[in-house]
């Protein structure tokens, strides 16, 4: 075996760690190293790499710059999955929304959408009323860096609270939930 590695020992140790089946529309299962949430890990040149990502440029693949492999297995979501057929170049948008629509991602589990616009809404108006961020964190059951994009409009930029909110709805009816919450029916949008 040479000192090195050459690219022929590298396709010889990717099929070695690859469960491939006689049906190839079926996934070819990556039985190497594999991170917990069942990604692959191939190192290659010294660099760590998906053996999905390596799989798609052996067979020809082409990957413009941006773009990232992405699996469209037939059935479910299988990130072990190295079979060509069922890899594509994409975004990462794309690659996302796939994991969404797939069940690989829960979107209830996201900590960014835990908090509901109407809380953003009642989370800044307890600000402008003196609210530290540290209480608000407690409160809200946020971190304190999700507390300072909210408050400070680095986050749900769209979500804008009309003015009358704060001008029409005393703090005391705010915190005890006497106003109509009348952010649920209008909005202004920047």
């Amino acid at each position: 075996m040479p000192r090195y590695p050459t690219p022929e020992s590298d396709q010889a140790r990717f099929w070695a760690k690859v469960h491939k089946t006689e049906n190839h529309d079926a996934c070819w299962i990556w039985t190497g190293n594999s991170n917990p949430k069942g990604y692959g890990r191939f190192f290659l040149d010294g660099k760590m790499i998906g053996p999905h990502m390596y799989s798609y440029k052996l067979h020809g693949g082409v990957l413009p710059q941006g773009m990232v492999v992405c699996h469209k297995c037939p059935g479910k979501h299988n990130p072990a999955c190295v079979n060509p057929r069922h890899l594509y170049a994409g975004t990462r948008h794309q690659n996302w929304w796939d994991a969404v629509h797939n069940g690989a991602i829960d979107l209830a589990k996201n900590p960014c959408l835990r908090i509901k616009d109407e809380d953003i809404s009642m989370l800044r108006i307890l600000y402008l009323n003196g609210f530290t961020q540290a209480q608000l964190t407690r409160i809200f059951h946020i971190s304190a860096t999700y507390v300072w994009m909210l408050v400070h409009h680095q986050q749900r930029r769209n979500h804008k609270l009309l003015l009358e909110l704060t001008l029409n709805a005393s703090l005391d009816d705010v915190l005890h939930g006497h106003t109509k919450q009348p952010w649920r029916t209008r909005r202004v949008r920047s």
